[in-house]
């Protein structure tokens, strides 16, 4: 590490002041913003994933399914929103 080096140091910037407006980015978040997001939401509903998360939930069918993927479904989906 030279001297020269030593002194840039990386500065952490919050996620307010940060815009991602380049060709590659820029409609992708758009697509996620407009259609993804509700789609994804409109499935969770259509599947009971997100009723599964209040706590009075009761599963129509006589016996339990495993589906893995059951909770962490409706977290990616916050996570994309």
């Amino acid at each position: 590490m030279t001297t020269q080096s030593a002194k840039r140091q990386l500065t952490p910037v919050s996620f307010t002041h940060v815009t991602l407006d380049d060709p590659f980015w820029a409609p992708r978040q758009q697509t996620n913003r407009s259609v993804t997001v509700r789609h994804i939401y409109d499935k969770l509903v259509e599947t009971e994933r997100i009723k599964a998360l209040t706590l009075d939930f009761e599963r129509k069918v006589p016996t339990p399914i495993v589906e893995i993927f059951g909770d962490s479904d409706p977290a990616k989906w916050l996570e994309a929103a």
